[in-house]
């Protein structure tokens, strides 16, 4: 029979008492914090799980400031891009107001100032700022002033880089477009190619903007016109050649008829009007470089005012050079109203994007609520339970401590 002397008894007795006392001291502690696992002992599956969680949220949460940066960039850019649309949009009224024939040079030259001062307001939007100070329009250079001015030219001193940010689980969205690609290659006004007047005309003759009627017959290169008489022209590809038509037949002794479109070069058309004088020729010239400089826009826009007209031939150079402006400004519209649509799609997409985030927030945080957080009500009973234990354990020993063989002598 194993004998079990009195210091083991007490000693059983206490460890009991401690064991008891630390149990009771958990439950307190998980109501009281709310936290049902204080330590990796009480669940280790379950703190494994929170942590999974908790990087999860943590990611989320990162995503969510990411989401506040880029909607911060992009509002500011398409502030930005509204106010050079604003400004081209104006320097379009004023060449409409400055081909009046019934303006003289001063008031012609009075007009150029106000589109040099509209130049000024493109330039200082290309050149904003978001709210984080950077610039905008520098590519990954951002604390390079994209543009800067060199007496009347404006050049790039950002780069083609482009930022991106993650704003959902593989969701990369970019928040910044190049300055070059935004201003100085922005999409060609008249498709693929342009026109021109030479300046040797003698005659009233102008040229208008053209179109590209079927881009498969087209075939890009410089093709002249010229006027082999007042009623009557051929036109010639780069190598001088007289050009067929698209039926086969060669394009020379053609009636001209002031204002009829011409569609004799396979796959576009353009315009004619006024009366040019024998010997005078026009260019229809592909374009290598589907772009165009928005800044050189606005400038040629107000040194055409600044020439104006004069004299019957000098009339209808301006008339020509108008009619180029008034071409390259659409595009250069177009081009803008592309670009802002393009920033309210990336707008769009952050909205989505953040309600998305959202409702992972949430899901996340149940998830973790559920294994992590104390059920106050079972917390509770338990305590109530542990509490009885404790003082059972308590009063148990208090009774063993009486025990005592000096009792029963």
């Amino acid at each position: 029979m194993e004998r079990i002397s009195t210091a083991e008894i007490f000693r059983n007795g206490l460890a009991s008492i401690q064991q008891q006392q630390a149990s009771t001291q958990r439950l307190q502690e998980q109501i009281a914090t709310g936290e049902r696992l204080s330590q990796p002992s009480d669940d280790p599956v379950g703190v494994a799980r929170v942590l999974e969680l908790d990087s999860a949220l943590s990611a989320n949460e990162q995503q969510g400031r990411n989401t506040d940066f880029a909607r911060g960039r992009l509002e500011r850019t398409e502030g930005a891009l509204q106010s050079v649309g604003e400004s081209l949009q104006r320097v379009r009224e004023l060449v409409v107001q400055g081909a009046n024939d019934s303006n003289s040079q001063a008031d012609r030259a009075t007009i150029a100032q106000e589109i040099r001062q509209e130049l000024d307001a493109v330039f200082n939007s290309a050149n904003a700022t978001g709210p984080d100070g950077e610039f905008l329009f520098a590519g990954s250079k951002t604390q390079t002033q994209p543009f800067v001015r060199s007496g009347g030219d404006i050049s790039y001193q950002g780069d083609n880089g482009q930022r991106f940010v993650e704003i959902g689980p593989g969701e990369q969205l970019a928040v910044n477009d190049p300055g070059r690609d935004v201003f100085m290659e922005a999409p060609a006004s008249q498709g693929s190619f342009e026109v021109d007047a030479d300046n040797g005309n003698t005659g009233t003759g102008t040229i208008a903007r053209g179109s590209v009627t079927d881009a498969s017959a087209f075939t890009p290169d410089t093709y002249t016109v010229e006027f082999t008489s007042a009623d009557e022209f051929e036109i010639t590809d780069s190598s001088g050649s007289v050009i067929d038509d698209s039926s086969g037949n060669p394009v020379t002794n053609v009636s001209y008829n002031a204002g009829d479109s011409i569609t004799k070069i396979p796959g576009v058309q353009f315009q004619i009007d006024g009366a040019p004088a024998s010997g005078d020729q026009f260019t229809v010239e592909a374009r290598t470089v589907q772009n165009g400089d928005i800044f050189s826009t606005v400038r040629d826009a107000a040194q055409t005012m600044e020439v104006g007209g004069g004299d019957p031939a000098s009339d209808a150079q301006f008339r020509t050079d108008v009619n180029r402006a008034l071409t390259e400004l659409d595009g250069a519209i177009d081009a803008n109203a592309d670009q802002r649509a393009e920033i309210g799609t990336r707008l769009e997409r952050l909205d989505r994007q953040e309600t998305t985030n959202s409702d992972v927030e949430l899901s996340l945080e149940s998830r973790r609520s559920r294994i992590a957080d104390t059920d106050i009500t079972q917390a509770a009973s338990d305590l109530r339970q542990q509490l009885t234990s404790l003082q059972a354990a308590q009063q148990s020993f208090a009774r063993i401590q009486e025990i005592s063989l000096f009792n029963f002598i």
